[in-house]
């Protein structure tokens, strides 16, 4: 929805900055076919092209996820994102560093990126 509105404004690109040590999400980019640059020691700039068609999204697991979600309605319907979670009655958050830590979004990104 996001990228439909911006290329409705006439915008191309989306830019974001990563830590250079933050590879899940590098990866995830360059699946998507972004152009990735230094921009200062550990900063990397990244410029991610919206195509005018969803089917000219690259053929990676990212670009299909990615794909799918352009290409349906149904994803306004699963209600909030993976990682908001209601803690109004939740016991309380282990230990940084826990592997009781991880929740449904970093499995699903688990799953994305390991083969």
């Amino acid at each position: 929805m996001l990228g439909r509105a911006a290329i409705e404004h006439g915008i191309r690109t989306f830019r974001t900055y990563v830590l250079a040590d933050n590879q899940v999400i590098l990866e995830l980019f360059q699946q998507l076919g972004a152009r990735v640059a230094t921009e200062e020691f550990g900063v990397h700039r990244v410029d991610v092209t919206l195509p005018d068609d969803p089917d000219d999204l690259p053929d990676t697991p990212a670009g299909r996820a990615m794909r799918a979600v352009a290409t349906s309605s149904a994803a306004l319907a699963f209600g909030p994102p993976l990682w908001v979670q209601d803690t109004s009655d939740a016991p309380p958050a282990p230990p940084r560093g826990s592997h009781h830590e991880r929740g449904p979004l970093r499995d699903w990104l688990d799953a994305m990126f390991d083969p």
